[in-house]
């Protein structure tokens, strides 16, 4: 049998030349989205590919990071776990370690992967809605389109949901179509599912509502046909992101930074505005002049011979160009959802003119030529140097042991340096998920291993940089960043090239000319791909002298010490001072220096539970020095001054204690226990006044034996009686066995 495609002349596909020709260019698809070599290089938002579905590992399925819903986070998990079951030998506990806190660049191959072969599905998707709107021919058309455009192309290797959301949208306006045309009930639950599908991949997604709903409301019943399909699209959700309902303020809280920061912040905003931006960059570049042209062609010519599934077709591009045409941020991706639905629409004019088969060839031979190129290219420099990567190599077989590092200029789309705060950072994520004990767990398998990449620490900036080389006690690594997409507001990267250094570079081209996505950190051109080497910046590098001697860990070093400064603080947590000393004095006797290896925060935890250990052990000047140091980088902090205190009161330094504790009462005045130390340190210079007012607001914030007693003997050398009674008989119901308190009465029972 064979099918005429509506209107289109003399054009005629058989299926079984259908089901070939699609075969082939799905495979053609594949091969544009699937470069050979891999990108060794990660994309920033690759990150929630291995920070979340690692996390699902630990049994809590609460992604605790709702800036995207969870459907494809859960099935890369799905995936991460079988493929740690069928090839892993090591544990499941340094499975996760080193892919979380090192390299997971084997989990972002399989993501990758993933994506791909859905980007593959939204081709035969869009052949599918093709093909029931135009005809055998129609379809083909769509498919071929799809497969060769620059907005598709070049985001199906990333590990990301954008290219994913887009198969779901387009199943949900493919299944809308049906509606109209076959008017079956299940249809309409398919469709939502689609719906839910689509918006637990990606938010935005729930815009493929417009066409279901524009669908579900011709025909009888339109209000019941409506909720049945907003039913469906719910329970798809909920199924898929259940943790959107089960945890609706950690949810509100994300989504609505997100919205914030990408539909009205400034953060990412193109020039000319979002709706100027999509047309005159995104879907030029991204479809290609003559898609984009063939595409306005089909919407202007004879829109009053749309049939209704046609209808329903712009109902969707509708829908999902919403997002792109309004948000600030002008991200191309955006746009990815309205790729297939605009390949199918972009079939009309083809096969509804009366078009011979050398016309529609030479139609689509000058229309996909351009975008095929970009993409063919896109693929050849995904597979090709990468300017980070290079840089990194470099650098590795010169510092396999660690080195100092200066990044002065750009941060986004700089090498992929491990750093301590890229660690550090991670251990906050994984805290939401995994306990300390986890935590230290993985820090204590780490450590057992050895291949790693050096470990970058930059704790320096380029005003430390000795002039003269030979009169620096150490060097480091200098490193410059240089992109269009950069902002270097204070020309930071031109200042410094200057500097006479011997600069080790490793250029991607002539950047100037090429065409890059403004707002996106792929750094991948759009156009002039010809004046490009390599993706990624220009990078220099140049070894530098800096005034510090200190060697810098390697990468097993520096997971052994972090695993070493948790168990110090867990030996303090559960009293045992004396094995926390000594954890304590391992760690200062490193030859490293600490404020480059942790964040402030963990320096202060650092010396205050040395402080308290020594402190303990019977050494308050050792922990006064200690105490001082967690004070010097938070000198408002009410803790650090008690603790100062604490130290001086016990050395008999009272005034200087006092100083610390007053301050600490002053800046914390709800805390019970600042206040029960204040008003004891009154009562030991005989300030016995001052001592009660205190010890009266400790106790009524918390009541307990103690404050009491000390309140009670404050009282009783005022000589307020009553109140002396009151307060040591308040300590002895609290406590009957209170040494102090029974003293204090028959001391006011003598009297």
């Amino acid at each position: 049998m064979q099918v005429r495609a509506e209107g289109g002349g003399n054009i005629r596909v058989t299926p079984a030349v259908y089901v070939a020709l699609l075969a082939a260019v799905a495979t053609l698809a594949l091969w544009l989205r699937f470069p050979f070599p891999e990108p060794g290089w990660q994309h920033v938002d690759e990150r929630a590919f291995i920070l979340q579905p690692l996390a699902f590992f630990s049994g809590d399925l609460n992604p605790h990071f709702f800036n995207y819903p969870t459907l494809q986070l859960y099935l890369a998990s799905a995936i991460y776990w079988l493929y740690h079951a069928l090839f892993s030998s090591a544990s499941i506990e340094s499975f996760v370690a080193y892919r979380y806190f090192v390299d997971a660049s084997d989990l972002i191959f399989i993501s990758r992967v993933v994506t791909t072969l859905m980007a593959v599905g939204t081709v035969i998707a869009a052949a599918s809605l093709g093909r029931r709107l135009y005809g055998e021919a129609g379809g083909l058309i769509a498919a071929l389109t799809l497969a060769v455009i620059p907005l598709h192309v070049r985001f199906s290797h990333l590990a990301a949901t954008d290219v994913p959301a887009a198969l779901w949208t387009t199943l949900a306006v493919l299944w809308a179509v049906r509606i109209v045309e076959e008017q079956r009930p299940r249809d309409l639950l398919i469709a939502g599912v689609f719906v839910g599908l689509a918006a637990s991949t990606k938010y935005p997604g729930v815009f493929c509502v417009v066409p279901v709903a524009v669908a579900a409301w011709q025909g009888p019943n339109r209000m019941g046909r409506c909720l049945r399909a907003g039913a469906a699209a719910a329970a798809a959700l909920a199924l898929t992101s259940p943790f959107l309902w089960l945890s609706p303020l950690e949810a509100w809280q994300d989504i609505s930074a997100m919205g914030v920061e990408h539909l009205a912040g400034d953060n990412h905003r193109p020039n000319g505005g979002p709706l100027l931006h999509l047309v005159e960059h995104t879907l030029r570049y991204g479809l290609g002049f003559g898609v984009l042209l063939t595409v306005l062609i089909a919407v202007g010519w004879r829109p009053r011979s749309m049939t209704r599934a046609e209808t329903i077709l712009c109902a969707g591009i509708a829908g999902l160009a919403l997002l792109p045409a309004v948000a600030s941020s002008g991200f191309m991706r955006y746009a990815i959802p309205l790729a297939p639905v605009l390949a199918v629409l972009a079939a009309r004019p083809l096969v509804r003119l009366p078009l011979p088969r050398w016309g529609l060839g030479a139609w689509l031979l000058v229309v996909l030529a351009v975008p095929a190129y970009a993409s063919w290219q896109s693929r050849t420099m995904l597979s090709g140097p990468d300017t980070r990567l290079e840089a990194l190599g470099w650098l590795e077989a010169r510092h396999a042991d660690g080195y100092r590092l200066i990044q002065a200029s750009g941060s986004g789309g700089a090498p992929g340096f491990l750093t301590p705060e890229v660690i550090l950072a991670r251990e906050t994520y994984f805290l939401r998920s995994y306990s300390d004990e986890q935590l230290r767990q993985a820090y204590a398998e780490l450590a057992r291993r050895s291949d790693f990449p050096p470990l970058a620490v930059r704790g320096l900036s380029e005003d430390a940089i000795v002039a003269a080389p030979d009169s620096a006690s150490g060097s480091g690594i200098l490193c410059l960043i240089d992109h269009p997409i950069l902002v270097d507001e204070e020309n930071r990267y031109e200042e410094l090239s200057r500097w006479p250094l011997d600069w080790v570079d490793f250029r991607a081209g002539r950047l100037a000319r090429g065409v890059f996505d403004p707002v996106d950190w792929l750094l991948l051109p759009v156009d002039g791909f010809s004046y490009m080497r390599a993706t990624g910046p220009n990078v220099r590098l140049a070894t530098v002298g800096l005034p510090l001697a200190a060697p810098v860990p390697d990468t097993r070093s520096y997971f052994a010490l972090r695993g070493a400064v948790m168990d110090a603080k867990r030996a303090v947590g559960e009293d045992r001072y004396a094995e926390a000393q000594a954890l304590y004095d391992h760690i200062f006797s490193s030859p490293f220096v600490m404020a480059e290896l942790l964040t402030k925060i963990l320096l202060v935890e650092l010396y205050t539970g040395a402080g308290m250990a020594h402190f303990q052990q019977g050494e308050p000047g050792l922990a006064l020095t200690l105490w001082q140091r967690s004070l010097e980088m938070r000198p408002n902090d009410a803790i650090a001054l008690t603790n100062v205190g604490t130290a001086l009161t016990a050395l008999k330094r009272y005034d200087e204690a006092l100083a610390h504790m007053e301050r600490a009462a002053s800046l914390s005045a709800w805390n019970a226990d600042l206040l029960y130390n204040l008003g004891t340190l009154y009562l030991r210079l005989s300030r016995f006044t001052e001592g009660a007012k205190v010890l009266e607001r400790a106790v009524a914030l918390r009541p307990e034996a103690d404050g009491f007693s000390n309140l009670g003997w404050a009282c009783l050398r005022l000589g307020r009686r009553d109140d002396a009674a009151r307060s040591l008989r308040s300590a002895l119901a609290l406590d009957p066995d209170h040494e102090q308190a029974r003293r204090g009465l028959d001391e006011l029972n003598r009297r």
